[in-house]
């Protein structure tokens, strides 16, 4: 069928073309009219850029500990898409819509149906290049868009002030903790001594105290500094990580080493008071040298702590829109045209062939 004979049918069927034109017409200007126009604001922000300064240079200033790093910095260089998941999370969400009381706006019941509406009206998205993140949210109401956005920064950087995320944070919240631990256990340990001399009433040769004693402390702190590097990385890498296995099996050995050296150092308190209170000084020198060391450590790692960028940086702050942005007018109207021209075209094309063939049957016959 050629286009002048398309173009007859269609003709001849102009009322049907004209009436499906005219109701397409209709629904479409109905749905401009109805359906709901959002305003879009958008931020962006620079995620914190973790230090370089890795473990190594820490247990480089510390004698006894130096050589077991054996890590690149990359190994805890944590991704950006890390910052990106905080935003995702349950927690950021619940604050958001608490803080905007979304479960209103949305007309919802539950919290879990308004975590569903705000995930589909935010986009969160990592620009790997620039390493910028880009929050944008859509709203009904353009102030509420940008105000919304731009709580999505500040709530990040509460969330990061309550968590340690950067190497330097990790190590720091780790070091103050063995620190507490070594001043409480040298405490013990001290009384300990002092119970011994006060009870047996002697005083000990440096000589037999301090024989052994070295290298045991050596151990020690060496399987610290082992336990600080696994601590630091279960936090970046998996346990299958060849680098974490292998701290692993240097942790154990170190462990073994250290209960051969110091089963063989004293005995038990029946048996000979002398050794065990020799024992407890011992464990008096280690503690001093262990708190000595977690100290130096912790100052590193404050130090690099202070020098880690700022913990989130917004570089453009989200504004109301001026104009809806989602979905366009010119959108809906341009699919509306389209369909509707279709359908007007095919409904009156097909009218004209059924009615022609209905007249060649009556002519046939």
């Amino acid at each position: 069928m050629g286009f002048w004979e398309v173009w007859s049918v269609l003709m001849e069927q102009r009322v049907w073309l004209i009436a499906v034109l005219v109701l397409g017409s209709l629904v479409t200007l109905s749905l401009l009219a109805l359906y709901p126009r959002k305003y879009v604001s958008n931020t962006m922000v620079l995620p914190p850029q973790q230090s370089q300064a890795g473990i190594s240079p820490m247990l480089s200033q510390l004698g006894a500990l130096a050589g077991l790093s054996g890590l690149g910095s990359g190994s805890f260089k944590s991704s950006d898409e890390l910052y990106v998941a905080f935003m995702k999370t349950r927690r950021v969400q619940d604050a958001i819509i608490s803080r905007h009381s979304l479960m209103k706006v949305y007309e919802v019941s539950s919290i879990e149906a308004a975590r569903r509406t705000l995930v589909k009206a935010v986009t969160i998205g990592l620009d790997k290049k620039s390493g910028l993140v880009s929050i944008e949210v859509a709203d009904l109401d353009a102030k509420r868009a940008a105000d919304m956005a731009n709580s999505y920064v500040d709530t990040l950087r509460t969330l990061l002030g309550e968590i340690a995320v950067t190497e330097a944070q990790q190590r720091r919240v780790f070091l103050e903790e063995q620190v507490r631990k070594t001043k409480e256990s040298l405490t013990n340990a001290d009384n300990r001594f002092r119970d011994f001399q006060v009870r047996y009433g002697f005083q000990l040769s440096e000589a037999l105290a301090e024989g052994g004693l070295r290298e045991s402390t050596e151990v020690r702190a060496r399987l610290a500094a082992v336990g600080v590097q696994l601590q630091t990385m279960s936090r970046f890498v998996t346990e299958q990580n060849p680098e974490y296995q292998r701290l692993q099996a240097e942790q154990s050995a170190l462990a073994r080493r250290l209960g051969h050296l110091e089963r063989g150092l004293g005995s038990t308190d029946k048996q000979r008071p002398d050794l065990s209170a020799v024992d407890a000084y011992r464990e008096v020198k280690l503690q001093e040298a262990l708190l000595e060391a977690y100290i130096r450590q912790l100052e590193v790692a404050k130090l690099d702590e202070s020098k880690e960028s700022p913990l989130l940086q917004q570089v453009d702050v989200a504004v109301p829109s001026e104009h809806p942005s989602r979905p366009t007018r010119l959108l809906i109207a341009s699919l509306g045209i389209f369909l509707t021209a279709s359908l007007a075209v095919l409904a009156a094309f097909g009218v004209g062939l059924l009615q022609r063939r209905r007249r060649a049957r009556h002519l046939a016959a």
